[in-house]
């Protein structure tokens, strides 16, 4: 294992490193994923309610940017946060534990994300 450690380049064949990427490396690194979404084409009442039908609705986004690891991660961070302190009277003030999408609808963060080339893209509704 300390072989390992000490020498992942030459273990990986060149595959992993101790050095991280170079600004060049980042700079030159994209991503481009597709989310498909299944849930229910009209909204809750309350975000405790509870679905009494199957998921009826299928969405598919493209979300792109750039390079993942490092600057699109703690670019969607910083904005949440951001939105978290300027908009909190936009988020539902009741609810367990929420996902990204459900607790940042109608607030301006896919705007602020727009602004640091973090973009989503609605494909198909």
């Amino acid at each position: 294992r300390s072989l390992l450690e000490a020498y992942p380049s030459f273990f990986s064949f060149g595959a992993f490193s101790r050095v991280g990427p170079t600004r060049e490396q980042l700079r030159d690194t994209s991503f481009r994923t597709i989310i498909v979404g299944k849930g229910w084409a009209d909204k809750m009442a309350e975000p405790t309610d509870e679905p009494q039908e199957a998921p009826n609705k299928t969405v598919v986004v493209k979300v792109s940017g750039k390079d993942p690891g490092y600057t699109a991660t703690s670019t969607c961070l910083v904005q949440a946060g951001i939105t978290l302190i300027k908009e909190f009277n936009k988020l539902p003030d009741k609810g367990g534990v929420f996902t990204p999408g459900a607790l940042f609808d109608g607030t301006g963060i896919f705007e602020r994300l727009k602004a640091h080339e973090v973009f989503f893209e609605v494909v198909n509704q």
